[in-house]
């Protein structure tokens, strides 16, 4: 079974190692086993990624309105509230939110329309909250 192997921290101290079936932490020190292992095996150690920001439950209403504005989607929004075809009820959540609710029924059912997949509106709430 080949071993693959990656950095566990943007310092290079630590590897994450798939070896024999298991998943190990392995510190750079010759005197470990399974690093010397990975070594003497020539094993290519892929680079440290990060893990991906996590996404917030909830964000203020500024802070999603201003990330709508920043991502070019803001005037979509508001034209499809607006929209007589669209639901009363959705007409009423936009105009009286005060936070912006990640799984809420709003965004369920702004985001289709929009044309918005969940990694897209995860990464609209991911940038909406580094908004201050």
């Amino acid at each position: 079974m080949p071993i693959t192997a990656r950095y566990a921290d943007p310092e290079g101290t630590l590897i994450v190692a798939e070896i024999d079936g298991k998943t190990l932490h392995v510190p750079i020190d010759q005197a470990n086993r399974h690093y010397a292992r990975i070594i003497g095996e020539s094993v290519e150690i892929a680079a440290y990624e990060p893990p991906p920001p996590e996404v917030p439950a909830i964000v203020s209403r500024y802070q999603g309105r201003q990330a709508l504005r920043d991502a070019g989607l803001f005037d979509q929004v508001v034209a499809l509230v607006n929209d007589p075809a669209t639901a009363e009820e959705v007409r009423v959540r936009w105009e009286d939110l005060t936070v912006f609710e990640r799984h809420s029924p709003l965004i369920a059912a702004l985001a289709p329309s929009l044309g918005l997949s969940k990694a897209e509106v995860d990464a609209l709430f991911v940038a909406a909250a580094a908004i201050e």
